[in-house]
């Protein structure tokens, strides 16, 4: 009976190691694909590196209010600047899931703003601008609108003095950079 009992003992522990097969958990990864400069608005693309037992599905979300993505490679643009965390969870065939995030930050482009005064004699006028924007640009272009001025029609000073030879209307620009390379224009007559 003992020696029965033994091989009913040595079947079922057989059977068990069969049965009881490890299942591995999916592993969640991916690579973010950033626009340069990274400015409002961004378009990211993810690309997705996870690995399971097939089949996979996947749950994007992008850490700004707006509708998760299901895709195995999703794009999604962020409209609005500030720090955003990307999460990717992964559920494999056995229903096993595993999450990552990762950070992202999107910066806005500066507010850019200018007045003039202008000194006004005979038929010509000395014109005297001010950058008004709101913080600090790592680069500046003004465009005068006075293509007959030559070289002079443009200047990257903060604060430049134009000089019009002629009367007349003139669209002047200033564009700026942001030190995270975002670009800002404003135009005015």
């Amino acid at each position: 009976m003992k020696n029965g009992y033994r091989k009913c003992l040595l079947a079922a522990l057989f059977l068990s190691v069969i049965c009881f097969k490890s299942i591995a958990q999916p592993t969640a990864a991916f690579t973010i694909n950033y626009p340069a400069p990274v400015c409002v608005p961004a378009a990211f693309s993810f690309s997705n590196t996870s690995t399971g037992t097939e089949p996979l599905s996947y749950h994007w979300q992008f850490g700004d209010n707006t509708e998760s993505d299901t895709t195995i490679n999703p794009a999604h643009t962020f409209d609005t600047c500030g720090n955003f965390l990307i999460t990717l969870i992964v559920t494999d065939g056995f229903g096993l899931t595993d999450t990552i995030s990762k950070p992202v930050n999107v910066f806005c482009p500066l507010q850019t703003g200018f007045h003039f005064t202008q000194s006004i004699s005979c038929d010509t006028a000395y014109v005297e601008f001010f950058d008004e924007t709101a913080g600090s640009p790592s680069g500046r272009q003004w465009t005068f609108g006075d293509p007959a001025s030559g070289a002079s029609d443009s200047s990257s000073l903060k604060n430049p003095t134009h000089h019009y030879s002629m009367p007349g209307e003139y669209v002047v620009s200033l564009t700026v950079t942001s030190p995270a390379g975002c670009v800002s224009s404003i135009s005015d007559s």
